[in-house]
C-alpha cells in the first residue's frame, strides 16, 4: 500500500463502495493517498487513468476491454467485492439481463483462467 499511496491517485467519490474499501485500506496502513482527481463512477475513473492523470485501484474485470491500461495485482491488503445479478423468480429475464449475466460469468471465467491467484478468489454461482 505504501508504494501505491506514493503514486498520484484517481479515486472514486466518497460513498462509492470501492472508495470506502480503498480508504479503509490506506487508513489501516496509516497512509494517506496522493489524490489528484476524483471520478463519479467507474468509466470516469478509468478515463482519467487512460489520460495519464494517475493510478486507480479497480476490479480486474473492468480492464478486459481497456487495452491502454495495464494492471498489477494488489497483494496486501487483499480487497474483495461481490458482484451479483438478482432477478425476479416470477419474471423471465429480458435479453439485456441475460446478456449481462453471460458477460459477467464469461469475464469472471476468463480472468480466473488467466490468473491462478485470482482463480482462487473467483466463485461462480449459477
Amino acid at each position: 500500500m505504501a508504494d501505491v499511496a506514493a503514486l498520484p491517485q484517481v479515486l472514486f467519490h466518497h460513498g462509492y463502495d470501492l472508495r470506502e474499501a480503498t480508504s479503509a485500506a490506506f487508513d489501516a496502513a496509516g497512509l494517506a493517498p496522493n489524490i489528484v482527481v476524483e471520478g463519479a463512477e467507474m468509466d470516469a475513473v478509468l478515463r482519467f487513468v487512460e489520460r495519464g492523470l494517475g493510478v486507480a485501484i479497480v476490479p480486474a474485470m473492468v480492464l478486459v476491454d481497456r487495452p491502454r491500461l495495464t494492471s498489477a495485482q494488489l497483494l496486501e491488503p487483499s480487497l474483495s467485492r461481490t458482484v451479483s445479478l438478482a432477478t425476479r423468480a416470477d419474471v423471465r429475464p429480458t435479453r439485456a439481463a441475460s446478456a449481462m449475466e453471460t458477460t459477467i460469468l464469461s469475464t469472471a471465467r476468463v480472468l480466473a483462467e488467466e490468473d491462478a491467484g485470482l482463480a482462487a478468489h473467483v466463485r461462480l454461482v449459477e
